[in-house]
């Protein structure tokens, strides 16, 4: 029987799904279940997993038509055997150590109290190559909490926190974290309208009701794609806006606890609207007019939204 439900979402995945799912099989820990989920992928990617069913039955499939990666998490939550203790959702492309679910489960198990563990990633490229000044592992590994109106860093031997969960998200991809699914079923489904930071909102309400493990220690390697990224970079920008905005209001925080989180929000939209006038100036320095006006406008949208207190 598994004790880990792992869950794969996928969508035309081929380049990648191989190298994926041989991280999985190379696991040095052997009780788990893997279920990919095909997000109706036109591509190799089914055959591809159909490869690794047939060859190893701890692997299914679950198919569902192109209703994004939040949903085909749902799906594959859903999916899970009934004893599994614990879940974890690898992307497609992201590409696990050989100890990883081994020492994830280890540091979880020391700390009953915990809702789930995390461990520190590292950036590839489409090819698999290690990304040069990646700054991956140190941004997650240095953590910061709200505490006494003040952000203040976190030791390395102290867990991550609420507090910790407002001021950023210090699970890069959920391939690094390991989750009670105990603990999570109070949470589910993932709120789809927070995508692509639909798994941030997922920990941070989870955090409500105990701390996350922390183990200082790379488990995984983060795939990073150069295609569309500025667009990507505008999705995830709206995302946490939107996952920071929830925290205020939903019914799980208290009273103390949303406060916390409306005054990182505050802070967090005043530092954006800096950042994007900064960029502003850029432009027009350079003489780009036209861009310096496009920057203008999607800077205005937060700047009435951080007045009125919304996303």
């Amino acid at each position: 029987m598994p004790r880990i439900s792992i869950i794969t979402p996928l969508s035309n995945g081929a380049n990648y799904l191989s190298a994926t799912l041989k991280s999985v099989v190379r696991q040095s820990f052997a009780e788990w279940e893997t279920i990919i989920v095909d997000d109706g992928s036109t591509d190799a990617s089914v055959n591809i997993a159909k490869t690794f069913i047939d060859s190893d039955a701890r692997f299914r499939l679950v198919n569902q038509d192109g209703n994004g990666v939040a949903e085909a998490r749902n799906q594959g939550f859903a999916n899970c055997s009934p004893e599994a203790e614990f879940v974890v959702f690898l992307d497609h492309d992201d590409v696990w150590r050989p100890d990883a679910l081994s020492r994830l489960l280890k540091v979880l198990e020391q700390e009953p109290n915990a809702v789930g563990s995390h461990g520190l990633a590292r950036y590839i490229d489409d090819f698999g190559n290690p990304v040069e000044s990646d700054g991956l592992e140190q941004s997650d590994r240095l953590r910061l909490s709200y505490q006494a109106g003040a952000i203040r860093p976190v030791p390395l031997e102290d867990p991550t926190t609420f507090e910790c969960l407002i001021v950023r998200n210090y699970m890069t991809t959920p391939g690094a974290v390991l989750l009670r699914k105990s603990a999570m079923e109070k949470f589910m489904p993932f709120n789809t309208d927070c995508q692509p930071c639909e798994d941030w909102h997922l920990y941070a309400r989870m955090s409500l009701h105990g701390p996350f493990a922390f183990l200082d220690t790379p488990v995984l390697d983060y795939r990073v794609k150069s295609a569309n990224a500025s667009r990507r970079k505008e999705n995830l920008r709206q995302a946490e806006a939107k996952v920071r905005y929830e925290l205020t209001v939903c019914p799980e925080v208290s009273i103390e606890q949303a406060e916390m989180a409306k005054s990182v929000y505050n802070t967090w939209q005043r530092y954006a609207i800096r950042k994007r006038l900064v960029s502003v100036k850029s432009s027009l320095h350079q003489g780009q007019v036209l861009k310096a006006m496009r920057e203008m406008g999607s800077t205005v949208r937060p700047w009435i939204n951080s007045m009125r207190g919304k996303p």
